[in-house]
Parts: structure tokens; sequence; C-alpha cells
């Protein structure tokens, strides 16, 4: 072999015609088609045939490298100790540490509904199943808060939960926005890390609540639209954590993902007419409704507060594919690897922001009983513009029974 490594796979003598080609005239054949190692008048010296056909031997074939990875993988596998020979064994406990689920469980304020929501048309509440597949897409866990919650009842709500998320959808804000919003800004003066994230409706829900009123007429229902950036942009918390290519895509007229449906928001032009709103958040993108050209504010945080925003639906592009019947798409939403790749990273990022703090219910028990998954889930109803929704006739935290 090479480097003085032996071959495994020694290369093949030549026949016996060809060596005594490759030999000179003069010097002796080797017997038996074979070169004799050793000499029979001198053991210890090659024989002179030996030393000619060693010169002429075939390089062996160059040994295969094998990767890091895979030899890793068998190694891991062979080993006694490995988690890895421990699964589907029965005593796979004994080699595996115990799970840790993480602490990001985030309250979504419901909305009102009706028909085709409610069961025979009754009143009742519901949340969109796509807010909640966008949380619990990276580990977190989701619990409703009644649309006609009290103070009280929020506050201890909210005191065993790692942050708030306002939906969007269809509603007008109810004190339990405002309730959970006081939460929030008092827990952070006071050092108390409690972030909030509000989509479409929950993007103008935090304008309201910062002391502004919403502009309306906007005709940017089923769209998708570009961002422009502003200078805070570049030192944006939310936005860092977007890739130069999924920056470049969401603000590309031809590929942006940034599916709006909304009538209300805030034009750009009217954001500096108020001052606690412009003291509160600072403005990161904007977009432009075709039909009216009026500039629109598209995505806002808080340099002081973990508060953040976009007037956008980044949870439709991984989680509602709603048809009509014939097969096409209910809404014009975009599906790209890149617009599913925004979702994740926006989801990710608040998840991590809502596992800041320590907030913590006092039992696992009392936080199951808790959750979404305890209420009822519909699938399509009458509509498609939800895949999913969570429906009840109030949605009621267990500390109430």
């Amino acid at each position: 072999g090479r480097g003085g490594v032996p071959s495994k796979h020694p290369a093949r003598p030549p026949s016996p015609s060809a060596r005594a080609r490759a030999l000179p005239a003069a010097a002796p054949r080797c017997g038996g088609g074979r070169p004799q190692r050793r000499s029979s008048s001198s053991p210890s010296r090659p024989s002179e045939c030996w030393a000619r056909w060693s010169w002429r031997r075939r390089p062996p074939p160059p040994q295969r490298r094998r990767t890091p990875g895979p030899l890793l993988v068998r190694a891991l596998i062979r080993s006694p100790a490995s988690p890895v020979l421990s699964f589907g064994r029965a005593n796979a406990s004994r080699h595996l540490p115990l799970p840790v689920f993480p602490k990001g469980v985030v309250g979504l304020p419901a909305n009102k509904a009706a028909k085709p929501y409610c069961p025979e048309g009754q009143p009742c509440e519901h949340i969109v199943a796509s807010y909640v597949k966008f949380l619990e897409s990276q580990g977190a866990r989701v619990v409703p808060i009644s649309y006609y919650a009290e103070k009280d009842e929020v506050v201890a709500i909210l005191s065993q939960l790692n942050g708030v998320f306002f939906t969007g959808g269809g509603a007008n804000i109810a004190p339990v926005h405002e309730y959970a919003y006081d939460f929030a800004i008092e827990a952070n003066d006071a050092g108390d890390y409690f972030p909030i994230w509000g989509t479409c409706l929950g993007f103008e829900f935090l304008i309201e609540l910062a002391g502004a009123p919403l502009d309306h007429g906007y005709q940017t229902n089923n769209m998708s639209l570009p961002l422009i950036y502003t200078q805070a942009a570049a030192s944006s918390r939310m936005l860092d954590v977007l890739n130069d290519d999924l920056l470049k895509m969401l603000a590309d007229p031809e590929k942006t993902s940034a599916y709006n449906y909304h009538s209300a928001g805030i034009d750009m032009a009217n954001w500096g007419k108020y001052a606690e709103l412009d003291a509160t958040f600072q403005v990161l993108a904007t977009s432009v409704d075709p039909v009216t050209q009026r500039e629109f504010v598209a995505v806002f945080e808080s340099p002081k507060y973990p508060f953040y925003a976009v007037q956008w639906h980044p949870e439709k592009n991984a989680f509602e594919l709603g048809v009509y019947p014939d097969g096409s798409p209910y809404e014009a939403i975009v599906h790209t690897p890149e617009a599913i790749d925004v979702t994740m990273a926006l989801s990710q990022f608040f998840v991590n922001e809502a596992c800041k703090n320590d907030h913590a219910y006092e039992s696992t028990q009392e936080m199951k009983e808790s959750l979404i998954w305890n209420y009822p889930i519909y699938s399509h109803l009458s509509t498609q513009m939800y895949m999913e929704i969570f429906v009840s006739g109030r949605f009621r935290n267990p500390l109430d029974s």
C-alpha cells in the first residue's frame, strides 16, 4: 500500500507471459508463475526475480475514505452506552434523560363568534387554529383566554403564562386586550420580561392600546404586498432573525409572501401625530395599498418592551390551505419554501421571547387543564377561510371552577 499502509486489495500479479516480456532476456523466469520472495541459496536476501518484479508491481487502488458522519453514527449505534442502542428496549428510560418541556406557554384571547362557527347558531367564542399551530410549531403551548374575561381573571391567568398573542380575525377590541396590555407594561416596567405579539387585528389592537385611532378604507383584502423597510429595520430584534434572502423576498413585488387581508390600519403619514404611539413603537416596514396608493404601516416593534406586530399574516403561509370544491385556492396565499421559512423564523423568535420569564403553573395538571386542546376543534364547516378553529361557549380558566 501507499505510505507504508498495507493495501486490503493487493494487485493481481501479471501473467507469466507479461512478466517475461517486461524483464530483460537474461533475467531468470520465476517458477510457478509467482515471484519467489527468498532465494534458496541465501534465505536472507530477496531473489533477483522478486526484486525485478517488485519494481513493476501495479500500485494498489486508492483506499476509499469514509466521512466522519457515518463513522460517528456507526460508533454511536455500536457503543454499549449509547442511548441510540436503547430505543425500543423496555428499560430505555434508564438510558435516556427525562424530557424537558419548554417554558413557553402563551395566552390567546378569543374572538366572538356567530354562525357558521357556533353550534346551532348560539353565541360562542372561537380561536383560529393556525395561530395555535404557529406557536406550537416551535414547542410552545397555548392557553385560551375568554373574550369576556374580567380583569382579575386575566391577571391570574397571565401570571402563569410566558406571553400573550393577539390574533387576527374580525372583532372589536375588548377589555381583555386592555387588561393583557396593561399587565405586560407593568410587568416589564418591574423587570419581569413579558412579550406580546399582534397579527393583523391584533396589530390594530396594539395601535389602539397605544392611544391612536385606526385609519380605514384600505382595499388590501386577499393579496400579498411587498415590504418597504425603514431605517429602524436595520436594528430590529424581530427582523434580525430573517436572513438576507428572506428579507429580499419579502420586499420583492413578484415573490413577497406578506399576505394582507384587512381594511383598517394606520397610514404612515399619520403615525407621528400620536405621541404615545410614536414613543412606544417604531415602524420597521410599510406597504402600499395598490388600489388607493396609501402607504400604511406593516411591521412595528417597541424599542422599550418586547412587543411586536405585523399587519400581515405569517401564519397563513404554512397553515391555511383552504380550497374551493373545484380545487382552486380560497385565498391567494404564497406557500413557497421561502414563505414557510419566514413563518417558522418569526414563530421561533416569539416563542424564544416567551421563554425569558419564569412564570409557571403551580402544577402540571392545572396547566394541562388550561390548554386549548381541552376544547373541540372544527374543520372547514361552511367556509374555507380557516382550515380549523377551536370553538367554545366560553373559554374558561380552571381557576374559575
